[in-house]
């Protein structure tokens, strides 16, 4: 495959004269595209890669130019709203809450207070992220804090552990999460293996192609689910709390603390843990992870000093 049409011109020339660069060349800018478009940086975006001769032992020391043409602000507060809660509220705080009753043994008023203790850890972060949000308008939410706050090698770090790792990571994790539900939903046995890997998959690249196709149809998307999500789990809230006051279920879960042995008759696997709250804190933290991700529509979003803050303070309070 041909890959020159990936090269800026300026680099021809030397490309040419230096076989071995030539190859860098080619495998910088490939890996370039690649980077941006999982990043979300936008196409507007126009990048240049540029040679610096220098003496020493690297005279190829290359750096990236950015020139920020034009950024649509294509998205609005309440796609950002939902792109906060529809983060939060996804696979981690169905399947993270049995890991919290089960580090609590049990009882159900030190996992709630476990549960207020990762919304207040997650309240409290937003809140700091929303001040710099009020500040900095540029491309990449995160980074630019980054760079604001420390310094530019701490950002150019932090753009790489995002988007080599934590980006990755986060919806290849999601991705596999969704294939399970769906395979459990139509009754596929094989939930951990070719089956389900291949349904994830699927959910990685269409949700890949969405997103790079039509941002606009995405943020519809986002905007949806996330009201079909809540729906469901304000009636089980409410419809449940009720049933479970006047039949006096919620008092006996609210009084009552079950045996080891009880636990283990259900969940043979079960090891008591020494300091139960702060395992299930940490269980709680991983729940209600995923909002900063919303940092990085700043430079689409319409009057973003204004509406990320209040998505990310609005969306944190909001879950």
């Amino acid at each position: 495959m041909n890959y020159t049409h990936l090269i800026d011109p300026e680099l021809k020339s030397i490309a040419k004269r230096v076989p071995y660069n030539k190859f860098l060349i080619k495998t910088a800018n490939i890996y370039q595209m690649l980077a941006f478009r999982l990043t979300g940086i936008p196409r507007e975006i126009n990048c240049k890669w540029i040679i610096n001769h220098n003496t020493g032992k690297n005279p190829f020391k290359r750096r990236v130019v950015m020139e920020n043409k034009s950024l649509e602000k294509r998205y609005g507060l309440v796609t950002a709203i939902c792109l906060v809660v529809g983060i939060v509220i996804g696979s981690g705080v169905f399947f993270k809450a049995e890991k919290i009753l089960t580090a609590t043994g049990g009882d159900l008023p030190t996992a709630i207070l476990a549960w207020i203790i990762g919304a207040l850890i997650m309240i409290v972060c937003a809140y700091t992220f929303s001040v710099l949000a009020a500040k900095y308008e540029k491309v990449n939410g995160i980074v630019d804090y980054a760079e604001t706050t420390v310094g530019k090698s701490y950002a150019y770090y932090t753009g790489w552990f995002m988007s080599a790792i934590y980006y990755p990571t986060l919806t290849s994790v999601l991705a596999w999460v969704s294939a399970r539900y769906t395979c459990v939903l139509f009754g596929v046995s094989d939930i951990a293996g070719g089956t389900c890997m291949t349904i994830a998959g699927f959910y990685l690249c269409a949700g890949y192609a969405i997103n790079a196709l039509s941002p606009l149809l995405a943020g519809r998307i986002q905007v949806s689910t996330t009201i079909i999500k809540l729906i469901p789990l304000f009636l089980m809230g409410i419809i449940g709390t009720v049933i479970g006051i006047k039949n006096g279920t919620a008092a006996a879960n609210f009084s009552t603390v079950p045996s080891v042995a009880e636990i283990t008759a259900v969940k043979p696997d079960y090891v008591p843990v020494s300091k139960p709250l702060l395992t299930a804190v940490v269980a709680s933290s991983f729940a209600y992870e995923g909002w900063i991700i919303a940092t990085s529509i700043n430079s689409e979003l319409k009057n973003a000093k204004r509406n990320l803050p209040i998505a990310l303070v609005g969306g944190t309070l909001l879950i």
